[in-house]
């Protein structure tokens, strides 16, 4: 599937959230654009969701092969975290 393809591929950072359906893929756009204004998108970060619509649960897969996980981590948190909260939205943790 999309999770192990991504793995394979190398360095994948992943996030487990569920939000207001209205929310559910601007979170993607967003975290694409972060990727973007932080350089991180030029050096080959790509972002992709996917997930459940029926219940707001967004899984935000980042993959960032051969790009400082450090790095990656540093765009991603605390935005994904803040992200999530202003939309009254939750870290669902639906894999554990």
């Amino acid at each position: 599937g999309i999770s192990d393809a991504l793995t394979a591929r190398g360095g994948v950072h992943k996030y487990d959230v569920s939000l207001p359906l209205r929310d559910l893929y601007a979170m993607v756009d967003d975290c694409r654009n972060t990727m973007r204004v932080t350089g991180l998108e030029a050096e080959g970060v790509t972002v992709c969701g996917y997930g459940h619509c029926g219940d707001g649960n967004l899984h935000l897969n980042i993959s960032a092969p051969g790009v400082d996980a450090a790095r990656v981590k540093g765009a991603l948190e605390p935005w994904v975290y803040e992200w999530v909260q202003a939309r009254k939205g939750s870290v669902s943790a639906e894999h554990g």
